[in-house]
């Protein structure tokens, strides 16, 4: 059990491997209840939001959510969130835990000019994710058929339960939000129904990784802007929100770094903050690194000087320019 943004959470059960290749071949559980959940809710709810976040809501149906950005005024990250539209006039925004304080009060500053409500409603909700290919199988176990229709990032409520067809894993999967006095029965209905892997902290991190996804204080951050992280798709530049103008200078000029996601060769894991090479430049740091159980080798992300890549769309696809690039792992 480790400290988490004031939570305590397990870093593992059985092990991070085992976990990691039961989310890719079977079915994981992870608690997630330290994500935050703020509500917004008004007649100019959309309106709101996408005046405070990057990506576009007004085409965002009720029973669907949408992953977005929330910038600084200079375009950096302040977190990034998924937005759930429960009725039309009220949103669920889920947010990163160390960030919940932080970004409700950033919501409430903006509040007043659109007449909408903000409301900090983390301690309502418990959150449990349920994913792999036999998640589905295993929420139909518990709640009964009517999911296996659910698209990915749509949601239906059951009773005082929202499901979703959501997760951080890069695989197939749903979040379970619910009261808090009904998780711990949820789990282990999921566990000896459906003989779902209890799974932590670690198997967490290295599947995100593994599926190039980023988590706050490592591809996104203060300092680092949508467009650096690979993120642009989230930026509707054809509207006005907090940090606009910068990001739209960037846009037309190009990030002049650019978050990146690698393998590494031999078995050492790297690790965020280890110096990374081009030749004898000096060209980035890594920002997080753990060991890829389906590729058996060591993988990461880093942010690179946009000089030593070759143009591309996002930096899933960014390619180094000729020379192989080379980390310093402990002074090697």
């Amino acid at each position: 059990m480790v400290d988490f943004a004031g939570w305590s959470l397990p870093v593992q059960y059985s092990g991070v491997i085992r976990e990691h290749l039961a989310v890719r071949r079977g079915a994981g559980m992870f608690d997630a209840s330290h994500m935050g959940e703020i509500i917004i809710s008004g007649a100019r709810s959309v309106d709101f939001l996408n005046a405070v976040l990057t990506n576009d809501f007004t085409t965002l149906k009720p029973g669907a959510a949408r992953y977005s950005v929330l910038c600084n005024p200079d375009g950096t990250c302040a977190d990034d969130v998924i937005v759930f539209n429960l009725d039309g006039n009220s949103y669920m925004v889920v947010v990163n835990a160390v960030n919940t304080q932080k970004d409700a009060a950033i919501f409430s500053g903006s509040a007043p000019a659109f007449g909408v409500s903000v409301e900090d409603a983390s301690d309502s909700f418990a959150l449990l994710a349920v994913q792999g290919p036999l998640s589905e199988a295993a929420v139909s176990s518990v709640f009964g058929g009517g999911f296996s229709g659910l698209q990915r990032f749509g949601f239906k409520k059951a009773g005082d339960f929202i499901v979703s067809r959501t997760g951080y894993t890069g695989g197939d999967g749903f979040e379970i939000f619910c009261p808090p006095n009904c998780a711990e029965e949820t789990a282990e209905k999921f566990v000896s129904a459906s003989g779902v892997e209890l799974c932590g902290l670690g198997a967490r991190d290295s599947l995100r990784v593994e599926a190039c996804l980023p988590l706050y204080g490592h591809e996104i951050s203060e300092s680092i802007t949508p467009f650096e992280a690979g993120l642009g798709w989230t930026v509707k530049l054809s509207k006005k929100f907090v940090g606009f103008e910068p990001l739209q200078r960037q846009s037309a000029l190009g990030p002049s770094r650019r978050v990146v996601w690698f393998k590494a060769e031999g078995r050492r894991i790297v690790r965020a903050g280890d110096p990374i090479f081009y030749g004898e430049k000096k060209a980035g740091e890594a920002l997080s690194g753990t060991w890829s159980a389906m590729l058996d080798c060591p993988i990461g992300s880093a942010l690179l000087d946009a000089s030593v890549l070759l143009a591309s769309e996002g930096g899933l696809c960014a390619k180094v320019r000729g020379t192989p690039i080379n980390i310093e792992l402990r002074g090697k």
